[in-house]
């Protein structure tokens, strides 16, 4: 996409991945504990007093799941930089193996998110 190749993305991206390492690093503690064994089963709680991470975490919002490979991802004002990490209790989606608050919503397929409901109800039309 051309719209990336831009200063201010790049910016963007190199601040993400640092936000992306203290989550991992957190995220991998956990998984060495015992707390789960699977990436997509963590719920982080990510804080940030910083303005700017601030804003890209609201900015890229939609994203932010997807680049830290989790399922569960709450982000807040606080002190400093942080996340706590802990399994979620959303159920796991058959479809994409996301751990997600809106498994079975749908009634023709109980076991799917959803974003994957929608998805195989396209692909059926």
């Amino acid at each position: 996409n051309p719209a990336w190749h831009s200063e201010e993305t790049i910016r963007d991206v190199e601040e993400l991945l640092k936000l992306r390492g203290v989550v991992s690093q957190e995220i991998d503690a956990a998984k060495k504990s015992g707390v789960f064994s699977n990436t997509l089963e963590a719920r982080v709680r990510l804080r940030s007093g910083d303005t700017r991470a601030t804003e890209l975490l609201t900015k890229y919002a939609s994203e932010l799941e997807e680049l830290f490979i989790l399922s569960d991802l709450v982000s807040e004002k606080g002190e400093g930089l942080s996340a706590e990490v802990d399994k979620t209790d959303h159920v796991k989606c058959d479809r994409c193996w996301r751990h997600r608050k809106d498994v079975g919503v749908d009634a023709e397929h109980p076991l799917l998110c959803g974003r994957c409901a929608e998805a195989v109800h396209a692909s059926e039309s």
